[in-house]
């Protein structure tokens, strides 16, 4: 069973067949400068519906690989939502995650939001020296396949293609052919 509509959701439905077992949950609080206690509110509340109604399948949640090291509200939510999966779950993978890239998905996100604001020629403000990591949404489905009989455990995915934030800034201005 695969719950969402979005970039994450959309990448496991390729092959939703072989998710008999699993609940793929791809749905809620994807913005992590979300602060709407309502949007926290209503994740808890499907999650804590999900998995009550499927205690036999594994549950699948993607948190953020950022979650141990960041101080948001939304950082915290996401460890909120671990540990209550941790604790309401028969079975479950929590999958720690950095950035996901693929065609589409949630303009919050980093790489679309860039891309906004280089074509709109709007201000974009960038740290020096600040990386992160991304990961294409294909190799994320790959990743949990191949972690599909992992149980009742988290998994950290970092590293991948990390790249320093203004570099990305150039290379997103390179592909639209408009400077950032």
């Amino acid at each position: 069973m695969i719950i969402g509509n979005g970039l994450l959701a959309n990448g496991f439905l390729k092959d939703e067949s072989i998710y008999n077992n699993y609940i793929i949950f791809a749905s809620g609080v994807s913005n992590s400068k979300e602060n709407d206690e309502l949007n926290f509110k209503r994740e808890k509340e499907l999650i804590i519906k999900t998995i009550n109604e499927n205690k036999n399948l594994i549950f699948i949640y993607f948190s953020s690989i950022l979650v141990s090291i960041s101080n948001n509200d939304y950082y915290r939510h996401k460890l909120d939502i671990e540990n209550l999966i941790k604790n309401q779950a028969n079975k479950y993978i929590i999958f720690r995650i950095p950035q996901v890239i693929g065609k589409n998905g949630n303009s919050n996100n980093l790489v679309n939001y860039l891309k906004h604001a280089i074509l709109n020629e709007e201000l974009i403000i960038a740290y020096e020296y600040v990386k992160r990591s991304l990961l294409d949404i294909d190799d994320l489905v790959n990743i949990v396949n191949f972690c599909k009989h992992i149980d009742n455990n988290t998994v950290y995915i970092s590293g991948i293609e990390k790249i320093d934030v203004c570099d990305l800034i150039n290379k997103i201005g390179d592909i639209l052919n408009k400077e950032p």
